[in-house]
């Protein structure tokens, strides 16, 4: 098998280049015209649920993140923690709602 010269190289992106829309254009109507086959779907979703997921490792955001909170947190930039009375969904606190009235 021959090596192909840099000019035959042009002449074969360049074909690609132009065949490319209408193969794009055959796909497309192929698979616009192709029957739903449930068991195919469901064979490959299969395949995907049986594949086991490995986290990526971390880049190192997250921990800088963690470590920025941490030192917020020491130098009482932030609350250790937040103090709020649980109230249930649509229930209005009365005594918030009188002071930030009496500030505007």
């Amino acid at each position: 098998m021959t090596e192909m010269t840099p000019e035959q190289w042009k002449a074969y992106a360049a074909q690609w280049r132009k065949a490319a829309p209408e193969l794009e254009r055959i796909r497309r109507a192929e698979l616009t015209n192709s029957a739903y086959n449930a068991r195919a779907v469901d064979a490959l979703l299969k395949i995907g649920a049986d594949v086991p997921y490995k986290e990526e490792k971390p880049n190192g955001l997250v921990e800088m993140q963690r470590l920025f909170m941490k030192m917020a947190r020491r130098q009482g930039l932030l609350p250790s923690e937040v103090n709020e009375e649980p109230l249930s969904y649509g229930e209005v606190n009365v005594e918030n709602v009188r002071e930030s009235r009496e500030d505007r």
